[in-house]
């Protein structure tokens, strides 16, 4: 099953992210236009738990992109019983960690996994038809206008409920295996593309 996420606009729809949930309980989120992380974001390897992560938000530097990563197409993903890594669309392995979901799940209903924000949606791509059409879901998202950004978080829950996120343009619980997938959008000025996620420092 996967599900693509496009940015609407009237007519016209912009590919935003896509996310696969595979049969072994794995998922990927991968990003459909080229992100950039910050060089702090180097780790090969290291421990993610419910109190060994930094929290990180949708803060995304506006004038330059001189101090921040490119890479084209990344896609995060998790392998269940616990370990992820970020992969570049030519299969480059740019990080991996250890972290044991159900434990997390355990400690705390809520899960942070991935931040993305988009490039102003006017700059992004026509969404097209998707690369899997017989499995895949398309969930269309209404921006205001095609001049802004859009932050889009995914996260891990117990259950299918949370804390509301204001002005949410989504916000939507999928079930998969023993927990819930949380897809939620929010609107932004336009920003640079950056890719974020919680892990050590």
């Amino acid at each position: 099953m996967e599900l693509l996420l496009t940015a609407s606009v009237g007519d016209s729809d912009r590919r935003l992210l896509w996310i696969s949930f595979q049969p072994d309980g794995s998922v990927s989120v991968g990003l459909s236009d080229r992100s950039y992380v910050a060089p702090d974001f180097k780790a090969q390897l290291f421990v993610w738990s419910a109190f060994n992560r930094e929290t990180l938000h949708y803060v995304v530097p506006s004038e330059s992109t001189a101090d921040l990563k490119s890479i084209r197409n990344p896609h995060l993903t998790f392998h269940p019983p616990g370990w992820f890594h970020l992969t570049a669309n030519d299969g480059r392995r740019l990080f991996e960690g250890i972290g044991d979901l159900e434990i997390m799940l355990d400690q705390g209903q809520l899960v942070p996994w991935i931040r993305f924000v988009s490039k102003p949606v006017a700059k992004l791509s026509a969404a097209g038809i998707p690369r899997k059409p017989g499995r895949t879901s398309v969930v269309k998202i209404a921006v205001p206008n095609d001049a802004c950004s859009v932050g889009v978080g995914v996260d891990f829950v117990r259950i299918a409920s949370g804390p509301p996120i204001p002005d949410a343009l989504l916000d939507r619980y999928i079930p998969w295996r023993d927990y819930f997938v949380r897809v939620h959008a929010i609107a932004l000025l336009p920003q640079v593309a950056t890719l974020s996620w919680f892990h050590q420092k």
